[in-house]
């Protein structure tokens, strides 16, 4: 489930407004059949930046 905001800090929304800590969140991943866990990424921060990583890496 994802929410989004106009700010990095919140408050976080879903597609519809409903607020995330309100029970929001708009579904953009889902298991289906024998997949149970689709996926998910990694947020690493360091030097450089910030690097969002992809599952599998």
């Amino acid at each position: 489930m994802v929410g989004r905001s106009t700010s990095l800090t919140g408050p976080h929304a879903d597609r519809n407004g409903v607020a995330m800590n309100s029970g929001g969140g708009t579904e953009i991943l889902a298991g289906h059949g024998s997949i149970h866990r689709p996926g998910h990424q990694a947020v690493l921060a360091g030097n450089g930046g910030v690097l969002l990583v992809p599952a599998g890496y």
